[in-house]
């Protein structure tokens, strides 16, 4: 296939997708740290914070990478919180950063609030164990970034259909934000979201189309290997090109993200 990420050079999308596997297996701590060491919580956020402030389509293969290796870290939250804690709450995006804490974001129903408080519930949220920075949001108001070690929050599992990542209901009561993000820079954030969102939905259909290929090469029928079958080499032809114009969409995409053009 060719490259899905075009214009990215070749040797950095091994290097994030090296990075992103090795860190499949490993424990939230330690896979923030694996990921802290080539670099990729801070793609996309300013170098004041100890980023390497490149543009979207460079953050498009971790994006990919973790949904190939079906990656149970929430590598995608970290690489916005990052981008977005950079403005808003420096000393958070370059722990983040540095890997040594993490966060996660809420995209799913908001918190209600009462004065300086802020409580609810929110569902089926992508965790990550020991997670320090909620970024949510609060009415219309953009989001509030939350210091999870200073809140009650009550963490129970969600029932969800997703066997790789830990998802759960998060319960918060009397949370104080520790920053805020306005409602023009939650859009963008929300934007990017999507994007990323695609490119890791890519990546686990290329691993997926990948394994039926090595299948059908693979497997005998009635004394042929099934790649052999005309019918079974044009149905995978058909997803070839399906997934071809998705990974094009999703790039292009991201090279006019921010423009009036991409809006």
């Amino acid at each position: 296939m060719t490259d899905p990420h075009m214009d990215i050079p070749a040797d950095f999308i091994e290097s994030v997708g090296r990075a992103v596997a090795a860190c499949a297996r490993l424990a939230a701590p330690e896979a923030a740290a694996r990921l802290a060491i080539d670099g990729v919580p801070g793609i996309l956020a300013a170098e004041a914070v100890g980023g390497l402030d490149l543009s979207l389509p460079h953050a498009l293969p971790v994006a990919a990478a973790a949904g190939a290796g079906l990656c149970a870290f929430p590598v995608v939250d970290g690489v916005l919180a990052a981008r977005a804690l950079g403005a808003t709450h420096p000393a958070a995006a370059e722990a983040i950063i540095a890997g040594r804490e993490t966060a996660v974001i809420n995209w799913r129903g908001a918190l209600s609030r009462s004065g300086d408080e802020l409580s609810g519930v929110l569902g089926s949220l992508t965790w990550a164990e020991g997670a320090r920075w909620l970024l949510t949001p609060v009415g219309e108001d953009g989001m509030a970034v939350i210091d999870l070690a200073a809140t009650d929050c009550a963490v129970a599992p969600a029932i969800t259909l997703d066997v790789d990542r830990t998802m759960v209901t998060l319960r918060l009561s009397g949370a104080r934000e520790v920053a805020r993000i306005d409602s023009a820079a939650t859009q963008r954030l929300r934007d990017m979201a999507i994007l990323l969102r695609a490119a890791e939905m890519e990546g686990c259909a290329v691993a997926c189309f990948e394994q039926a290929c090595a299948h059908v090469e693979g497997r005998r029928q009635f004394g042929r290997l099934l790649s052999a079958f005309q019918a079974i080499r044009h149905e995978l032809a058909r997803h070839a090109l399906a997934l071809a114009g998705l990974r094009r969409t999703i790039a292009a995409a991201a090279r006019r993200a921010g423009t009036p053009e991409g809006s």
